[in-house]
């Protein structure tokens, strides 16, 4: 039978006895865990972490959201007296300007100027979206 030392008083003890004879405090268990092994805390990591990134992902706004959105501004916008390419969304002459890029956490939608500059007109991620306001020499 192996022995111990008691963690209260310090004076050897059985392994198997639940407290000390001397001292009466409850043996110590050092042989026993608690809680999650390792493997455990780290499949728990992983499935929080993946658990964000999916929400993240599918939080994003669609492309019918950013299209929307972008209408929504182009008519503030007009009715504040700004001329925008904005309400140019919905123009067939224009729809090639206008491209939607999903990205993996984000999504946007570009207008491409008649020569050539690239700007990005609305923006989106985790549930919201931000549309472009000011536009110098953006037709």
């Amino acid at each position: 039978m192996s022995s111990v030392n008691c963690p209260a008083c310090g004076k050897p003890i059985a392994d198997a006895a639940p407290i000390c004879p001397h001292c009466g405090q409850p043996a110590a268990r050092t042989g026993r865990r608690r809680g999650l092994p390792v493997w455990g805390k780290l499949l728990l990591f992983l499935l929080l972490g993946a658990s964000v990134v999916g929400f993240a992902v599918a939080s994003k706004p669609s492309e019918a959201e950013l299209r929307q959105a972008i209408r929504d501004k182009g008519k503030e916008l007009s009715a504040r007296g700004t001329i925008t390419p904005l309400v140019l969304i919905d123009d067939p002459q224009y729809a090639e300007r206008f491209t939607y890029h999903n990205h993996f956490l984000s999504s946007e939608i570009k207008y491409t100027t008649r020569n050539g500059n690239v700007v990005t007109a609305a923006t989106g991620s985790l549930g919201s979206v931000s549309v472009l306001e000011r536009w110098e020499g953006a037709r």
